[in-house]
């Protein structure tokens, strides 16, 4: 299980990440567009290890399809090249719906807001500076 989120970038982080992997799977977003998302929010969340095999799913999918220009960038690119590489974006698509949606899935259920609250149940209080020095442990937790 992967630990909680340390701080609010990183809670922010993990929420982003579920509802990316959820628009992959809904297909609202490619796999070819998502991977590098994916891979950017992964250095805003702790603890994962450097060979995570959700992630690297989506090291894949970069690493095999970053020479074809994404979405923000094909403005730049001639309305000719870009027709000569549509095959090949769609053929990238094909290959990573093959493997992507799974790793997905694994993404939503270990950063999604369920993983979270169960993570924030299960937590360890430490306590809160109320005042001038002064600490306050809570007493009960929030349950989900």
């Amino acid at each position: 299980m992967d630990r909680p989120a340390i701080n609010d970038l990183e809670a922010k982080s993990r929420k982003e990440l579920a509802a990316l992997a959820q628009e992959m799977i809904d297909g609202r977003l490619s796999f070819v567009e998502g991977a590098p998302k994916v891979l950017a929010l992964k250095e805003s969340i702790g603890g994962i290890a450097d060979r995570d095999r959700d992630f690297d799913a989506f090291v894949a999918i970069s690493s095999e399809t970053d020479h074809l220009p994404l979405e923000a960038h094909r403005h730049r690119w001639s309305p000719q090249a870009l027709k000569r590489l549509a095959p090949e974006f769609d053929e990238a698509e094909r290959w990573a719906k093959g493997f992507a949606p799974e790793a997905c899935r694994n993404l939503i259920g270990r950063f999604g807001e369920a993983a979270n609250r169960v993570a924030e149940v299960f937590s360890p209080r430490l306590p809160q500076r109320v005042g001038w020095g002064e600490a306050r442990t809570p007493t009960r937790f929030n349950l989900i």
